[in-house]
């Protein structure tokens, strides 16, 4: 009977599988039944990716976490034997070449099984620089921030190592397309400073780098002025008065174009 509901399904799938709506709609049948062999998994994978349409993509996601990350797992109520591995290959080539729309509803669904804890960090660490492996996408590395922010608390240098990525990205955007400047927010900045105050020579590239985003693009957001250039207060003292000489440069620098810019206390 189960194989003929399953059967029945991809049978209505296949049929509809020029209309997107109706496609977003089939996709709570399957969202109900989950006992999907490989095969048909597959196939109803490659079927609603077919779509190319946002909110199908938008949906599917969840899907394609399940399978990379569960099904396999709950063979033991299903009964057989499922291999994961095809569908977490699927999963990276989604991250890395997806629309926006699926690598972003993947970033949010990797932060939602690291915040409440349904996997450990060790379970999606591969995945995460994946996102940054791609074309540059807005939404996806909004939603990579916050996994980034989470990161800082469980395992700083790799949200370190994602943030420099992620900067990295939209430093190769914004040469390929400066006017597009303004509209772009640096999220995770205020998480990171404390961590690389520990270096404080990491720590003035990496506000080097946020000043030359913010003087190209004059209004992109990079975070907290005062949290910024006021870390040389965090850094061993011995590294104090170099590393606040270097960013008192970079704030004057920034002051001088934009007067309006935020005040700092440069007597602490």
């Amino acid at each position: 009977e189960r194989a003929y509901i399953r059967q029945l399904a991809l049978d209505t799938v296949r049929a509809n599988r020029s209309y997107p709506r109706v496609m977003q709609a089939l996709l709570h049948v399957f969202n109900r039944n989950r006992d999907w062999n490989e095969e048909e998994a597959e196939e109803m994978l490659r079927l609603f990716l077919e779509t190319n349409h946002d909110d199908v993509l938008h949906d599917l996601a969840a899907f394609l976490v399940y399978f990379a990350f569960f099904r396999e797992k709950d063979s033991q109520y299903y009964g057989g034997t499922f291999n994961s591995e095809k569908f977490a290959a699927l999963l990276k080539e989604q991250i890395k070449n997806g629309p926006d729309s699926m690598s972003n509803s993947l970033a949010w669904h990797l932060w939602k099984l690291l915040t409440d804890k349904v996997l450990p960090y060790e379970a999606i660490k591969e995945y995460l620089p994946l996102f940054l492996d791609g074309d540059y996408s807005k939404s996806s590395l909004s939603k990579l921030s916050l996994i980034i922010e989470e990161l800082a608390k469980i395992a700083p240098d790799d949200a370190v190592m994602l943030y420099e990525g992620a900067l990295s990205s939209l430093e190769e955007y914004l040469k390929a397309k400066p006017e597009e400047g303004y509209q772009h927010w640096i999220n995770g900045t205020e998480e990171m400073i404390p961590i690389l105050a520990k270096e404080p020579k990491r720590l003035v590239r990496v506000v080097e780098r946020l000043k030359n985003l913010w003087m190209s693009g004059m209004q992109t957001y990079i975070g907290d002025i005062k949290t910024i250039f006021g870390s040389y207060e965090l850094v061993p003292r011995e590294n104090k008065e170099e590393t606040k000489l270097a960013l008192k440069a970079m704030y004057d620098e920034m002051k001088a174009v934009h007067p309006p810019l935020q005040e700092m206390d440069w007597t602490k």
